[in-house]
């Protein structure tokens, strides 16, 4: 297993705060603002954690899960959101 994280946000303050907690704790992180991106730096640098924001303009996180999921099924993906609500 490798240490890279592709952490997926909208919103540049989150990436960057989480990515400098994320490289803190020792892993190589790479960032995506949104879903597409996400799927092109995914299949170029394969990460074996992806963190992705569940609610995003474009291709949201449910539909990056979806992807990943179908090309890579042992990656693990956790979702996060700032929203209250589903």
């Amino acid at each position: 297993m490798n240490n890279k994280v592709l952490f997926v946000d909208d919103e540049p303050g989150v990436r960057t705060i989480m990515g400098l907690v994320l490289a803190d704790a020792g892993y190589e992180v790479m960032e995506a603002e949104n879903g597409i991106q996400a799927l092109d730096r995914f299949a170029e640098q394969q990460p074996s954690i992806v963190l992705t924001d569940i609610k995003m303009p474009g291709v949201d996180g449910l539909a990056l899960l979806k992807e990943i999921k179908e090309t890579a099924p042992d990656t693990e993906v956790i979702m996060v959101t700032g929203h209250g609500d589903m």
